[in-house]
């Protein structure tokens, strides 16, 4: 196993007085020392142990390392950019050299165990892997998989003579919700990064290592490395980095061994946007009890937020509301049911509340308990998600029964103008208020909603019933129509409100 000068120097005896001038690098780039004579030529991407005395004249050799033990280094070497370390003692530099091959014996045995254990086809087990590399890291290790779910976390426990042991808990886990949403604040950047890297998660006692994983060239989880028992150390970093490139191969030999298959709950709820028929297992995952029924929501991210990525919404909402919530991601939106009883208040606030923190809002279907009407439902959440929401986000959660007749107006409006389906006295009456600057077609709405009732429209209007009477008699004869009429009157309201939807100023 290569290593390099910043780990030669961490691993070395304590005995020994270190100092690096060198051009730092993290890259593992140096096989087994050489022990350096007079007169021997330099060769690139060699590693030398010598004495500072028999240091040659510098010379531009690219990528050697030197270890020099003696006195002082001659000042020509320090801008050399050829990396060096000096250890100013009198060891024999015989002893360095065997100690730097200790080392190299000692790193070479864990590389080796990591390439046998990954080697291994029948008994290949991917929690030996992550022991041997908490062993060499000396800090816990913790897998996540494409949900945000803990897959392995390393724990660990003294013994009565206080020395560490560790074990694997594989039993899935999902994080708690105020870690997740820090999670969410940086997992749209992070998840991007192929490459290793620090957490930005800020906690203050606490730093994260991390490499996502992209065994088949697409997400698929991530590994990290958490200071739990000691800060990190520069060497810590390239030794990491060796370690993770071997957990890449490991994951994607798990993936193929435990492939995670699609619930049969997300396969059966895809199968049903799709309007494709259930088996009689999958209609068993559907059945209701006498005092449940279904609502059809469809979540959209909100403007202008870090919304948590779509795969991991959906995946952890199926598990915070276990059994009661199913969810897929289809055409691109999270559309998904909750099963709710006769007191609904209890899912829907935990709902409420999770969505609102990840940054997303639902759109909500009435209730309904047959599936034979599925699109009609869907349709009821995306109305209310592209037409109910818009920044700043007072709200999370948009139902569908709370507007049914803005959809309904809306929809009679799509053939024809809202103008065009006015009657020409209403129209006479809005225009007359425009032109004297009365309030005849609000007087009429409010005494309509009120159910023709002088009392509470007089309230409502803040007038005198005197006032309200002699404006109800002038409106009548304007409006030249009987009121009586409970068809009439369904008319006129319906009417209004098509009139307050197209923004009439009479209104306002």
């Amino acid at each position: 196993m290569k290593l390099n000068l910043e780990i030669i120097r961490t691993y070395l005896p304590e005995n020994a007085t270190l100092k690096s001038y060198s051009i730092e690098t993290h890259k593992l780039i140096f096989r087994r020392p050489i022990f350096y004579e007079k007169g021997m030529t330099l060769t690139e991407g060699c590693l030398y142990v010598m004495r500072v005395k028999d240091l040659p004249a510098p010379a531009s050799v690219p990528g050697i390392g030197i270890i020099c033990v003696g006195e002082r280094i001659p000042s020509a070497w320090f801008t050399s950019g050829i990396q060096m370390l000096w250890i100013p003692t009198e060891i024999s530099p015989i002893t360095i050299l065997n100690q730097v091959n200790q080392l190299y014996d000692h790193f070479d045995d864990w590389d080796e165990r990591l390439r046998d254990e990954l080697e291994k086809e029948t008994d290949f087990d991917i929690q030996r892997l992550l022991l041997l590399g908490t062993d060499m890291l000396e800090n816990p290790i913790n897998v996540v998989g494409n949900t945000l779910q803990s897959l392995f976390n390393v724990k660990f426990q003294p013994d009565s003579h206080g020395k560490i042991h560790y074990h694997i808990d594989d039993y899935p886990h999902d994080m708690d919700l105020n870690h997740l949403e820090l999670v969410k604040q940086v997992c749209t950047l992070e998840r991007a990064l192929t490459t290793p890297y620090l957490s930005s998660i800020d906690l203050p006692d606490r730093q994260y290592y991390c490499n996502n994983l992209y065994p088949m060239g697409h997400f698929v989880g991530c590994i990290s490395i958490g200071t739990i028992f000691r800060p990190f150390r520069e060497s810590d970093f390239p030794l990491a980095d060796h370690f993770f490139s071997y957990f890449q191969t490991a994951f994607f030999k798990y993936l193929r061994n435990n492939s995670q298959i699609q619930s049969s709950e997300e396969t059966a709820l895809q199968k049903l946007l799709r309007q494709e028929s259930l088996t009689k297992d999958e209609k068993a995952l559907f059945r209701l009890n006498p005092n449940e029924s279904w609502i059809l929501f469809k979540l959209k991210e909100k403007k202008g937020k870090n919304a948590l990525p779509r795969d991991y919404m959906y995946r952890t909402l199926t598990t915070l509301i276990a059994q009661n919530l199913y969810a897929s991601v289809f055409h691109k939106e999270i559309i998904g049911f909750i099963r709710l009883q006769e007191n609904e208040e209890t899912i829907l606030d935990t709902f409420d509340t999770f969505i609102g923190r990840m940054d997303y809002y639902a759109g909500l279907s009435n209730h309904f308990r047959e599936l034979e009407h599925i699109n009609d439902y869907l349709l009821q959440a995306h109305y209310m998600t592209e037409h109910y929401s818009q920044p700043p986000y007072t709200q999370n959660l948009f139902f569908f029964r709370e507007h049914t007749l803005d959809y309904l107006l809306h929809t009679c409006t799509l053939e024809m103008s809202a103008t065009s389906l006015i009657p020409g006295n209403l129209l006479y009456l809005l225009e007359y208020d425009q032109k004297k600057g009365t309030e005849y077609i609000k007087t009429l709405d409010v005494y309509l909603q009120n159910e023709m009732s002088i009392t509470k429209t007089a309230e409502a209007l803040f007038i005198h019933r005197t006032s309200l009477m002699k404006r109800l008699d002038k409106l009548i004869r304007l409006l030249d129509d009987d009121l009586h009429s409970p068809k009439t009157r369904l008319t006129y309201r319906l009417c209004l409100a098509m009139l307050k939807n197209e923004g009439m100023k009479s209104f306002y």
